[in-house]
């Protein structure tokens, strides 16, 4: 069998690795570098710190709300409505709830919202400004679309999507 130069080089690696991992396994304490066994295990508690940090944190408290902006009528016979579509492919469970300065002037309740269906909703109410609030009980804010909107007597005269 011809060794090669590079047949040569490997094999010598190759020792060199297995006999440091053989001085290595054989040191007790690391005495041969307690500086690196140091900095090794600072690692590994920072580490450790940082997955139990990852594992404490929770969803943000609005995971589960859009909002939209608030919008005016031009004329008291323009109506403000909020408008949520399900855009998943399972039931969900929303609220919605048209809002005047605090003051919540139409609130839904919870209900059962379909996979793909559309709800409209408005305060029965005079209103002249108002922004909707959609709240997704047992899913995230990613499951729905929505907005508000202002009907006028010629149609739909403002559309804006909720955040």
């Amino acid at each position: 069998m011809r060794l090669t130069r590079t047949s040569v080089l490997v094999i010598i690696m190759l020792l060199a690795i297995v006999g440091s991992a053989i001085t290595v396994s054989t040191a007790d304490d690391n005495n041969g570098n307690p500086a690196i066994l140091a900095a090794v295990q600072g690692l590994a508690a920072q580490i450790t710190n940082l997955q139990n940090s990852v594992n404490a944190l929770t969803s943000p408290p609005q995971a589960n709300v859009r909002f939209t902006p608030q919008v005016a009528q031009k004329s008291p016979f323009d109506d403000i409505f909020c408008s949520v579509v399900n855009v998943t492919s399972v039931t969900r469970t929303v609220r919605l709830q048209e809002i005047d300065n605090g003051v919540v002037l139409f609130d839904t309740g919870n209900f059962s919202l379909p996979a793909g269906s559309e709800y409209n909703v408005g305060a029965p109410q005079a209103v002249f400004t108002a922004f909707c609030k959609f709240t997704v009980v047992d899913g995230s804010r990613t499951d729905i679309r929505a907005s508000v909107w202002v009907r006028t007597q010629n149609g739909p005269q403002v559309v804006v999507p909720a955040e």
